[in-house]
């Protein structure tokens, strides 16, 4: 090429630009199509009932990918379920699925699962088919599909913002207000996603932390946290739990209640109530509570640990050794 005139390379030079430009625009146009192209998948539910998705065809699908043991998955099923719930058309218009990815689990843990008494289908995605078919990176991870079956949105991980996130897109995919409007929603919540993404972050190593037994570095960081967002009600229940195990009961009663304060019935802060009653013997109100929180579908293996301690400490033997 070097051996060419000017004008001649300067002429291979714009061909290969514009070819360039050709190029790139295919590759987003086929990306763009990809993400909206039409999903579908067969699994199993708990009964071993083989679900398609073209079964929901003609409604809005939620499609959330996660693991019941993890609370932020939990937090979000708790979301959707109100969401949901608490709008007639979004009942008359929206499924739920859940899609969990475990293998070789107990059946201890598949009759924890139908103790939830979901009133959506729990799906098994065993192979983690519909986790690759999705590119799930986070867990949870929701997917919402329109009427037609296409992703309509994709919300990674559990945020502050997921609730006013997802009730804004089933809104605007029923009509209900503009792309405008949805798209306001979106801008007001990322105007915090800086504050947001530092404050998971932190509660995360928190968390970790907390679960390998540091536990002075994790209140630690429970403490910074509480001071960016002092109504973060997981930083209060980490630090009303740091508090339980170092028998200081009066402390973590205090961190407790200020958990059903911002969120009333807050299942785990219930249990923290329960065991607070437990250690001053008050077993009545610590087996009201802790049935408070297993009517409530909450999963923790230690609930029912608990309630055989206060069963045993009530002489009631036989209930002990049920729970």
């Amino acid at each position: 090429m070097n051996n060419l005139p000017g004008t001649k390379k300067i002429f291979i030079l714009v061909i290969y630009i514009l070819l360039l430009i050709v190029l790139t625009s295919t590759s987003s146009i086929a990306s763009d199509k990809q993400l909206h192209s039409t999903i579908n998948f067969k699994l199993k539910d708990l009964n071993h009932r083989e679900l398609s998705l073209k079964d929901f065809r003609g409604k809005i699908v939620i499609l959330l990918l996660g693991e019941l043991y993890q609370q932020n998955t939990l937090k979000a099923i708790q979301d959707l379920n109100k969401i949901v719930s608490e709008k007639r058309l979004f009942r008359k218009s929206v499924e739920i699925l859940i899609i969990m990815s475990e293998q070789n689990k107990s059946d201890k843990y598949i009759n924890i699962m139908k103790d939830l008494n979901l009133s959506y289908p729990v799906l098994l995605d065993n192979n983690r088919n519909a986790y690759a078919q999705f590119e799930v990176k986070a867990i949870p991870t929701t997917i919402i599909l329109n009427k037609k079956g296409k992703i309509a949105a994709r919300i990674s991980s559990y945020t502050i913002a997921f609730y006013d996130q997802v009730e804004a897109q089933l809104s605007y995919l029923l009509g209900k207000i503009n792309i405008s409007e949805l798209q306001n929603v979106m801008d007001s919540k990322n105007e915090t996603s800086e504050i947001d993404e530092k404050l998971e972050r932190t509660l995360s190593l928190a968390n970790n932390l907390y679960r390998r037994g540091f536990y002075d570095s994790a209140m630690d960081y429970y403490n910074k946290i509480l001071a960016m967002s002092p109504d973060l009600t997981d930083a209060h229940l980490g630090r009303g739990t740091i508090l339980l195990k170092r028998n200081k009961i009066d402390e973590a009663k205090s961190e407790f209640q200020t958990v059903l304060k911002l969120t009333p019935d807050n299942p785990a802060a219930l249990k923290g109530m329960a065991q607070i009653n437990l250690f001053k013997d008050n077993l009545s109100t610590a087996e009201e509570l802790l049935n408070k929180v297993i009517s409530a579908n909450y999963i923790d293996d230690d609930l029912y640990y608990i309630l055989g301690q206060v069963y045993e400490k009530q002489e009631k033997l036989q209930e002990s050794l049920n729970a």
